[in-house]
């Protein structure tokens, strides 16, 4: 096994980005299958990963609900 390898180490990255891109697009409320488009780094290196952020800001993204407004604490008097 050569490390040096080109093909190689384009699978490693493949392999070692694929699980926290699945987090991401999930945690974004996009389609986690898309993850699947990180396999075309192996044909033309970081190619997957460019088309992966490529969809992500190309899609709308959910909309989160405005947070509560935090509440007032109350001074005692000294």
């Amino acid at each position: 096994m050569n490390w040096s390898d080109p093909e190689l180490r384009d699978a490693l990255v493949v392999l070692v980005t694929l699980y926290p891109v699945v987090r991401i697009l999930r945690r974004l409320g996009l389609k986690s299958a898309m993850a699947a488009l990180l396999l075309f780094s192996l044909l033309i290196p970081l190619l997957g990963h460019f088309l992966v952020a490529l969809y992500a800001v190309s899609r709308k993204w959910p909309a989160l609900p405005v947070p509560p407004a935090p509440k007032r604490r109350v001074r005692e008097a000294a």
